[in-house]
């Protein structure tokens, strides 16, 4: 959870799918207690999930939590129609390529550092 610097250059494509086809599903509720003294005067622009050379990431946060420097990503309720698409992060590849792999999570701004977790 420290703070890096932006990875550089351009996503990979993904693996090709085929019939053996894994998928991770990682769906964005909220950020929670993010560092005041970096990112007090802006909100996050998204969240990434790095994998196997490709990334995907959600939408801006829809709303900002009453308490701390915390954000919602996800519409909530109990159907999972209710999200309106922007927090949920899926990525397909074989299950024999994902399983061996940590998933990188990075919480992106525009004017700051990322903060980056596995």
């Amino acid at each position: 959870k420290n703070p890096s610097k932006r990875m550089q250059g351009q996503p990979q494509e993904p693996p090709e799918p085929t019939s053996l086809d894994g998928r991770l599903n990682a769906t964005i509720l909220s950020c929670y207690d993010l560092p005041n003294d970096m990112h007090s005067t802006s909100q996050p622009k998204s969240v990434r999930m790095d994998c196997l050379g490709t990334f995907v990431e959600t939408g801006p946060p829809l709303a900002k939590h009453k308490d701390g420097n915390s954000y919602k990503f996800h519409a909530g309720g109990k159907n999972s129609g209710d999200d309106d698409g922007s927090s949920a992060l899926s990525l397909s590849a074989p299950l024999s390529m994902l399983y061996p792999v940590v998933a990188t999570f990075r919480v992106t701004f525009d004017d700051s550092d990322d903060l980056i977790g596995q």
